[in-house]
């Protein structure tokens, strides 16, 4: 039921939050992210100078900015504390401690922390008329001329032409702002800048210092006013027909206040799209708050946009209350004290910044501050994460409303750069063919780079493949329909490519196998020396072809820092006695073309480093391990993947494992595995148990979480004791029946899950970024 509150919204824009918050308290997160775990602890430090003129020191913990966790008397040391708080489902944190400082003036300061951010989801449905509302809508502006007035002004800048522009929107509303362009040249990059919430003068150098670097720039008003005025004329209007003006028309859909600023803002890209000296390539709108919202709206109601950046966007989840947070400006459900609160927050669904993403296909930068209680991390969570393209998000801890976000404006940067150069992304690793029968599973993939972000669509035969938006397309279940030619459009702020073509093939039909099988594993790890190599064990059936590959250089394609640039390849048996070698897959060359088609066959990338190392041999049933090591003892992150190549009594794998060195950032261990059919695995990451092999530096607290083909956490678990006593017990009982060791410390971690076919990726991660050696192990339920 959503929470009737009634307090009215203020112009919580207009604030000056870090005005409020003294620079006497200092809070800082333990992990300079600000991003956890659920159930992981959450530490802030909090640093108090002249903590002796501090008086009565409090903190109060709220989940969402909403509901209070936590509070109490604050003790410190020193002028030092901390402050420990946790969250067993994904939300938001915000810490406010207070006091009383020199002058009984109050001095208070925040700190934030998400836990999974990417599990924020939505709090209510989109309606099953919103596209066909706003298509309406831009269908009867479409009937409204654009009659553009521009007319010239004296330029702040030289070398750029400025003028005030005018554009009629529906009925007598307008859109007004200022156009800047470079006084030479004939085509531009065109740049929409849209504005935060407020009712003041537009400045000229918003728009000329973007023209000087080669834009052909749009600023515009918020609302039909004139763009520069002097300060009471706005003063005057934000007292009269404006105060407020979020709340006008809040009721209905078709008289609230953001339909004509929705519009405005589409009529505004319109013009842009249609001036002569538009490249024709790029259109990009930015801006911070309620001109984040308005950017991302723009983005998701004209097709022309081709980048959105949107700071601190407001105007997502509005139905947050719902879910017990609090919603981003303005907050809809705080603006109907006066009013029908249903039919006001009726209406908030056709305006809410979430509804829009699903329209969007341009890449989208979003940043997010942890201390923000006017657009709180938690909207913008729930809009970026239904954005299926391009997008990037950057999440500022030590952010709020205003103050800190030097890290959202480095990347902004960056990608307005790309943008204005045409930076189109460059494919490093094309999808490769691949032959299946009839039942089977199989997928392509693609690496790319050169971009802060990347987006992707999957065709099948010229036609868009429904949902496949990630670097990787699955086709489940084979079929005859399924053969044809496949590529991937891959997009960034600069532009879009498109790959070259992947054939999938179908070979003859065979006779099922008697159950599920795993398909094939790849572990990507840190590999050093000595008991730091990379080790994959596997577990035969029967007899069995298999291909297996230690990839070092190759995996810079893959942007992989760091990777190891000539591994080695060794394969031993249960006795532990070596049957095989390599060192550079192309060091036998009566074996290359056997190589080349055995990875066509099993859909593996082609190596694209002489010195990567692969062998296939055909093996009996049995218990074997692949270590990859360093020629010369020399390290670096490395992928090894060990494929079985199906025959007529199918696929023979039992179950995998991959014990490695699990570092943090770019290091920590992810291991792939592929069904072919539905299954129930259990999947497991070992750490302190491992002390009892003698393995040395185990790592002591594993954090294991499992990926979708799209890159969507399905499942996580952080110690597998920490499970309730039934889950726990059945979980022990399944790694028992078959016949994995037990785990002899509660911090290791498993999950046993039920996956249709599919590609699917396993993180093992090292909580609060600890490092150590780690076991990967996937076993396969029959």
């Amino acid at each position: 039921m959503l929470r009737r509150l009634v307090t009215p919204c203020l112009a919580l824009l207009l604030v000056s939050v870090g005005a409020l918050r003294a620079q006497t308290i200092s809070i800082t997160p333990d992990d300079a992210s600000g991003t956890y775990e659920p159930g992981e602890v959450i530490r802030w430090e909090v640093t108090v100078t002249n903590a002796a003129s501090l008086a009565r020191p409090t903190y109060t913990i709220k989940t969402g900015g909403l509901d209070t966790v936590a509070s109490g008397d604050l003790s410190l040391t020193d002028g030092r504390a901390t402050i420990e708080s946790s969250l067993d489902t994904p939300g938001w944190l915000l810490l406010e401690v207070t006091g009383t400082g020199s002058g009984n003036a109050a001095v208070n300061a925040f700190g934030g922390a998400v836990v999974a951010l990417e599990n924020i989801v939505r709090a209510d449905e989109r309606p099953a008329d919103f596209d066909a509302f706003w298509d309406g809508k831009l269908a009867e502006l479409a009937t409204v001329p654009i009659n553009a007035v521009e007319t010239p002004g004296t330029s702040d800048r030289a070398g750029v032409d400025y003028s005030t522009v005018t554009l009629d929107v529906l009925g007598d509303d307008q859109v007004q702002g200022q156009l800047a362009r470079p006084s030479t040249g004939d085509t531009f990059p065109a740049l929409l800048i849209v504005q935060w919430a407020g009712v003041y003068s537009l400045q000229k150098s918003w728009a000329t210092s973007r023209a000087a670097q080669g834009w052909l720039v749009l600023n515009t008003q918020a609302h039909d006013v004139t763009p520069i005025e002097s300060d009471a004329f706005y003063q005057a209007l934000n007292d009269g027909e404006l105060s407020g003006y979020w709340r006008i028309g809040n009721e209905d859909r078709e008289t609230s206040y953001f339909l004509r600023m929705y519009l405005a803002c589409h009529r505004a890209a319109e013009y842009l799209a249609n001036r002569p000296d538009w490249d024709g390539r790029t259109l990009v709108v930015m801006g911070a708050s309620q001109g984040g919202l308005q950017a991302i709206v723009t983005a998701g109601l004209h097709p022309q946009v081709t980048a959105a950046l949107g700071e601190v966007p407001a105007g997502s989840d509005q139905a947050g209350l719902e879910a017990g947070r609090v919603p981003g400006w303005p907050q809809w459900a705080w603006q109907a004290w006066d009013r029908d609160l249903d039919k006001v927050m009726e209406t908030a669904r056709y305006f809410d910044v979430t509804n829009f993403a699903a329209r969007i296909k341009a890449p989208v930068l979003m940043g997010a501050g942890l201390l923000d209680d006017v657009v709180p991390p938690s909207s913008v969570f729930t809009t970026h994460e239904l954005l299926t393209g391009a997008k990037q998000l950057v999440v500022m801890p030590l952010a709020d409303h205003q103050d800190n976000h030097g890290p959202y404006y480095a990347v902004q940067e960056r990608w307005l750069d790309d943008a204005k150069a045409g930076r189109e992304p460059v494919i490093t690793v094309q999808p490769q063919p691949v032959t299946a029968r009839t039942g089977e599973s199989v997928f392509f993939s693609v690496a790319a780079g050169q971009a802060e972000a990347l987006g992707y669509q999957w065709f099948k035969d010229g036609e868009a493949i429904g949902g496949a938006t990630g670097s990787a397309v699955s086709v489940a279940g084979v079929t005859a329909a399924d053969a044809g030619s496949y590529v991937v459009r891959v997009t960034s702020p600069g532009g879009a490519v498109t790959s070259t073509a992947a054939a999938l093939t179908l070979a003859p039909s065979v006779e099922a196998g008697d159950g599920p099988h795993l398909a094939n594993i790849s572990t990507r790890c840190y590999v050093g020396t000595g008991s730091a190599i990379g080790v994959a064990g596997f577990v035969l059936e029967r007899e069995t072809t298999v291909l297996i590959r230690g990839i070092g250089p190759s995996l810079t394609a893959f942007q992989v820092d760091g990777a190891l640039q000539r591994p080695v390849l060794r394969l031993f048996d249960g006795d532990r006695e070596q049957i095989a070698e390599n060192q550079g897959w192309k060091s036998d060359p009566a074996a290359e073309a056997e190589l080349v088609a055995a990875m066509q066959r099993l859909g593996a990338f082609a190596p694209s480093s002489d010195d990567d190392s692969i062998l296939r041999v055909t093996l009996p049933a049995g218990l074997y391990s692949a270590q990859v090591s360093g020629a010369g003892s020399t390290t670096g992150n490395a992928l090894i993947e060990v494929y079985a190549e199906p025959d007529d009594a199918g696929d023979d794998f039992l179950n995998l494992s991959s014990r490695c060195y699990v570092g943090t950032g770019a290091s920590v261990a992810v291991a792939g595995l592929v069904l072919r059919e539905e299954s129930t695995v259990v999947i497991r990451a070992a750490g302190p148990s491992l002390g009892a092999f003698g393995v040395e530096g185990t790592l002591r607290k594993p954090l294991l979480t499992l990926y979708d083909r799209d890159g969507v956490v399905i499942a996580r678990n952080f110690g597998w004791a920490h499970n309730p006593m039934a889950a726990k017990n059945a979980l022990a009982e399944q790694m028992h029946r078959m016949g994995a060791f037990a785990f002899s410390s509660p911090d290791d971690s498993a999950l046993v899950i039920t996956l249709p076919a599919g590609p699917y990726t396993a993180e093992i991660a090292g909580v609060n970024a600890t490092a150590g050696n780690g076991l990967v192990e996937i076993y396969l339920v029959r």
